[in-house]
């Protein structure tokens, strides 16, 4: 049967383009699908069909019924199609958690666990930090800093309703609804005046003119999350200059940046009046994030 352990992702009313014959064994099935897709690929979503881990599925026994092979076979063309594999299975893992994905959320990137990382270190020894999450998305950020930070307490803003459903359905599944309140939110505009810790961000940063150059994956993302406007900076812009009015003296604004935007990010801490402004590389040596803390 289809795995029921995990939520149906949604996908196209669709039917296959071909069929594998029945009584194909999980080896043979994944031979096959090698001709078009990974083989890791092909291992993840057949495992998430069987409901088995990926080892499982060199020893599962069971017999594969059509309505699997069918899912398969879809699954496989829509792979072939640029669809990010965590669309097709609805879902991804980040800083060791599980997380519901659809496509009116952005995928969780690995470095932005480095982001997250690095916000622990600039709250520890802070008793029940209050942090504010802008751009929550999927909730990734907001849910995994509550597993490592005790007794924080979380705002998410986002400015999709869509997003907020699929952060909130997150939060439940982690066990972190308590600890976090999502808000519906362009940026600060509907926050209430408090003053924050931490202000985190992993805003929209690539330019507008080299959205089409991304690769096709990429384009099946919400574009709303990854449109910074034409040089790629007009979220860092606003964020930075009204940033200060929700920051208690010496808080952080921590950022995620793209592969070429730091400079200019610090530069715009600058003129905001922040201080201690730097940068983090990541683990290939490029300047990841960008760290000030404001002057008050």
């Amino acid at each position: 049967m289809i795995n029921t352990k995990n939520p149906e992702p949604k996908t196209e009313n669709r039917t296959p383009s071909t069929e594998y014959p029945a009584h194909i064994s999980c080896l043979q099935l994944i031979k096959k699908a090698q001709a078009e897709v990974t083989r890791l690929d092909a291992e993840i979503m057949l495992s998430y069909l069987l409901g088995v881990q990926r080892a499982g599925l060199y020893i599962y026994e069971g017999n594969i019924n059509n309505e699997v092979l069918k899912k398969f076979r879809i699954f496989i063309e829509e792979r072939t199609e640029g669809r990010p594999l965590q669309y097709i299975i609805g879902k991804t893992e980040f800083m060791g958690y599980e997380f519901a994905v659809t496509p009116d959320v952005l995928i969780p990137r690995p470095e932005t666990e480095l982001l997250v990382e690095k916000a622990i270190e600039a709250v520890k020894g802070i008793k029940a930090p209050v942090i504010l999450d802008l751009g929550t998305g999927s909730g990734n950020i907001a849910i995994a800093l509550t597993k490592f930070i005790t007794d924080c307490k979380i705002i998410g803003s986002d400015i999709s309703k869509q997003a907020l459903f699929v952060a909130k359905r997150n939060a439940r599944l982690n066990q972190a609804d308590a600890d976090i309140e999502f808000v519906l939110s362009d940026l600060f505009e509907d926050l209430a005046q408090t003053k924050y810790n931490l202000i985190i961000s992993n805003p929209p940063y690539v330019a507008s003119p080299h959205i089409r150059g991304l690769k096709k994956e990429i384009s099946f993302e919400p574009r709303i999350a990854l449109d910074g406007g034409q040089d790629g900076l007009d979220f860092y812009r606003r964020l930075i200059k009204d940033s200060g009015r929700f920051l208690i003296k010496e808080g952080f604004l921590m950022v995620e940046v793209g592969f070429d935007q730091a400079d200019e990010v610090k530069t715009l801490f600058k003129k905001s009046g922040f201080i201690n402004i730097r940068h983090i590389l990541d683990y290939n040596h490029i300047k990841r994030i960008v760290v000030a803390q404001w002057i008050g």
